[in-house]
């Protein structure tokens, strides 16, 4: 037992050398995205918010605190902190309304310096994310695990998007840790039973405050708050017999990991102090509004709604997709994997055996990528939640066929010897 806990150390520790040593270099050389020089210049309220200056200006309403959610601003503040560069080093804002050249002189463009130190942290959670995928996926198979690792590392959309400083790459850090807990909470119901229900509700109290915290790094992150009821639900009728028991157990937890969630969601932003639901709802009616806007300023980028089924799977099926080879092929591995996760999900409600790892990664796929299909703006960091479970569905997949071909092969040689 000793040394299996041992080897799955050694097996973390190598994974994220080896992930440091891929996303670490060149983070001055990826292409700069003008939205970066937004995030960068909004990280001004770091400082606001760890020296309690809660009364500032910076929380007032006006377009950056409806639109881009303070979560990425703290983590990328702490990045370039740490880099020596202070609130007065900041670039002004890109302004979106003049060009390249004017943006450039007006000093929007962050420095080289400034520019790396606030991509760093990004890049760190990046790892760190693809490092809980890793450690879902290994309790449930290793070659799934491993077809992971491959498959994230070599996909340069990935490390494109988890390493610039734009908001992806802690949306979907904090989308991977409610997604580890969840996973504990239903291997703790599955292993131990009714003994550990405290480290259960742990567990769940913990996702609730990780997914307000997802949905603080961007605002789509908020529907992962739903993965945390339907686990909730299937926690209370897997550890309790008599149904009156069953329903206060969902009750009980869905409220406490979704009063987690808005606890998390109000109390990092201090722009929603004054007014938490009227201006909660304003940050969602300025963003549909703001991407109503930003379609007629980027038709080019717009998608009505019949053009967007062939354009979301031709994206993420083939132009994002972590295996070079037809879209056709990518959609049948993608299907493979969610089938084989769908059954482990039908033998924990059969009560048979499942793994809880395959359970929790369809129901958070099914709520966050659900939001792409509302979206009329084809922006390739908007199919990062998509992108990301395929590619989860393809190594789950990847591992049905080895097990599969090694045991068709050990069946025919049998046969011959």
């Amino acid at each position: 037992m000793q040394s299996h806990i041992l080897i799955r150390r050694v097996e973390i520790i190598l994974a994220t050398v080896i992930l440091f040593f891929v996303y670490l270099p060149g983070l001055g050389d990826i292409e700069f995205h003008p939205d970066e020089s937004q995030w960068i210049s909004a990280s001004h309220i770091f400082e606001s918010y760890v020296r309690t200056e809660f009364n500032s200006e910076a929380w007032d309403q006006y377009y950056l605190n409806l639109h881009q959610p303070p979560v990425a601003c703290y983590i990328i503040g702490i990045g370039r902190f740490i880099g020596g560069y202070r609130r007065p080093d900041l670039n002004p804002p890109w302004n979106f309304e003049r060009g390249n050249k004017f943006n450039e002189r007006v000093g929007a463009v962050p420095s080289d310096g400034l520019l790396w130190w606030s991509r760093l942290p990004m890049a760190i959670l990046g790892i760190l994310s693809i490092m809980l995928g890793f450690s879902i996926l290994r309790k449930s198979s290793t070659i799934a695990a491993y077809a992971w690792l491959g498959l994230v590392i070599f996909n340069p959309y990935f490390s494109l998007h988890l390493r610039r400083a734009m908001g992806e790459s802690s949306l979907i850090f904090f989308t991977m840790l409610t997604l580890y807990l969840v996973t504990q909470a239903l291997a703790l119901a599955k292993e131990i039973g009714t003994n550990q229900k405290w480290n259960i509700t742990l567990c769940l109290l913990l996702a609730g405050i990780t997914s307000g915290l997802a949905g603080e790094a961007k605002l789509n992150g908020i529907v992962i708050l739903g993965t945390n009821l339907v686990i909730a639900i299937i926690l209370g009728f897997l550890l309790n017999e008599q149904f009156k028991e069953k329903i206060t157990a969902v009750f009980r937890n869905g409220l406490s990991t979704s009063a987690m969630c808005l606890f998390a969601f109000i109390a990092i932003n201090p722009f929603l102090w004054s007014a938490p639901f009227a201006r909660s709802v304003q940050m969602f009616i300025d963003r549909a509004y703001g991407m109503n806007l930003q379609t007629n300023i980027y038709s080019g980028s717009y998608m009505d709604i019949g053009q967007r089924i062939p354009i979301i799977l031709r994206r993420v099926f083939h132009d994002y997709a972590s295996l070079p080879i037809p879209a056709m092929f990518n959609f049948i591995l993608v299907a493979l994997g969610m089938w084989i996760t769908f059954m482990s999900l039908r033998g924990l409600l059969a009560r048979q055996d499942f793994k809880p790892g395959y359970v929790t990664f369809l129901i958070m796929a099914f709520f966050a990528a659900t939001p792409i299909w509302l979206s009329p703006l084809d922006w390739d960091r908007y199919y990062i939640y998509p992108v990301l479970f395929a590619t989860a569905f393809t190594a789950i997949a990847i591992d049905r066929i080895i097990h599969t071909s090694l045991h068709v092969g050990k069946r025919f040689f049998s046969r011959s010897a």
